[in-house]
């Protein structure tokens, strides 16, 4: 146990750092209805100048910090009854890039993880400043989506204001690059990344638990299917939120 400890801190401490310098992930803040804004960047960073780099930050690493921020922000109950609103800022992506994220094997295994394994509404999927190229990879990633998520896919190329035209109060919460009024996201992730260090920099809860394999019956070992293979209404009754009306 205590070796899997220091292998987390030192995962912890020689990884975070060239991550929040890149600032791909970026939590960002809280819209009126409650819903939360998270942007992601691959192409361009505006801090540092620079592209996401596979040999510095593997693919595995970058869903791995993904998730990493993900189990965080979800603990915060609004974010799990109102939803998260994922934009994708993808100015600059290359081929290089594309082929790094082999999005026809990551792509698959983290849509079913934030559409399965979170307690967590998406409300929408924005995708700015899209290169052509691109076009091939969302075909991809659509293809796992359910449908209602499909229909919540905002295209806007390089004019945020359809965004924030189909969001009210998206513009309040965008950073300054994005033609917002929040803050610079130098300033955002300022606060963000110190959050983030603090929240992680202590004993894990999950430090104590361990699983003996040899125990599970043979019958769960291969519980797993394929992922086209689940039905709907696995995960409960699809359907939409409807707030009744509160009694007189």
């Amino acid at each position: 146990l205590d070796f899997f400890k220091r292998i987390r801190a030192l995962f912890i401490i020689t990884t975070l750092p060239p991550n929040l310098c890149y600032s791909i992930h970026c939590p960002i803040g809280f819209l009126e209805d409650g819903t939360f804004l998270f942007i992601v960047r691959i192409g361009k960073c505006h801090i540092c100048k620079r592209k996401w780099n596979a040999d510095v930050l593997s693919k595995d690493d970058l869903f791995r910090f993904a998730t990493l921020h993900i189990d965080r922000l979800i603990q915060d109950p609004r974010i799990q009854i109102c939803g998260l609103h994922l934009l994708f800022d993808l100015s600059g992506v290359g081929s290089t890039q594309v082929t790094k994220l082999n999005p026809k094997k990551t792509g698959k295994e983290f849509l079913k993880l934030i559409q399965e394994g979170y307690p967590i509404r998406l409300k929408s999927l924005i995708y700015y400043n899209e290169p052509a190229l691109v076009d091939f990879l969302l075909k991809i990633m659509t293809h796992w989506l359910k449908p209602k998520l499909k229909d919540r896919i905002i295209r806007v190329k390089d004019d945020i204001g359809k965004a924030q035209g189909k969001i009210p109060g998206l513009k309040a919460v965008l950073p300054k690059e994005y033609d917002g009024d929040n803050r610079s996201i130098e300033e955002i992730l300022r606060d963000v990344n110190t959050t983030f260090f603090n929240e992680y920099d202590y004993a894990c809860i999950w430090d104590g638990m361990w699983v003996n394999e040899s125990k599970r019956p043979d019958s769960a070992k291969h519980f797993m299917r394929e992922y086209t293979e689940y039905s709907e209404g696995s995960m409960g009754t699809p359907g939409t939120y409807i707030k009744l009306p509160e009694p007189e």
